[in-house]
């Protein structure tokens, strides 16, 4: 019971870290979500067009978007994706298993935007956002043993510990 409820208060932690750091802003200009002009993009851009990142939950990629939603984030302008990635931080710290390959392939996603920086512009976060985001990686090696986590770490996110 001790360690579900540390826990539980370690992804309550995390949670107030991103919601800090990302805050409450109001969605990118749908031209900023997504620059390109191919199908699976436009739906993405479409799908999060005015949608705040913090309503952005499973359920709703799940029920409600038609394409890989592991994905979107990858197909997004640095700042769409930038806005967003705190919705699937909050997925991947708090549903884990439930989000399959929703969570599970957001380490080795984060590892590719820190390589791909020129493309991703993921170093233009500031510091407390880049903090929230290797929060998330380091509880992810440690309750789930992610091996992608650990080698997005290793990589780029471990500095912000």
């Amino acid at each position: 019971m001790r360690e579900e409820d540390s826990m539980k208060m370690e992804r309550r932690r995390i949670r107030e870290q991103i919601k800090l750091a990302f805050k409450c802003t109001a969605p990118p200009e749908v031209s900023q979500i997504v620059a390109s002009s191919y199908p699976e993009p436009l739906q993405i851009r479409d799908f999060f067009k005015g949608r705040n990142w913090w309503d952005v939950t499973l359920d709703i990629l799940v029920d409600e978007y038609v394409g890989d939603a592991s994905a979107c984030l990858s197909f997004m302008a640095p700042v769409g994706m930038r806005y967003y990635l705190p919705a699937y931080l909050f997925i991947a710290c708090e549903q884990y298993d439930e989000g399959d390959v929703i969570s599970k392939e957001l380490p080795s996603r984060l590892l590719m935007y820190a390589r791909d920086d020129d493309l991703y512009k993921i170093k233009c976060m500031d510091d407390a956002k880049q903090a929230a985001v290797a929060q998330v990686l380091e509880f992810l090696v440690q309750a789930y043993d992610d091996e992608d986590a650990y080698e997005a770490l290793e990589f780029f996110w471990g500095k912000f510990l």
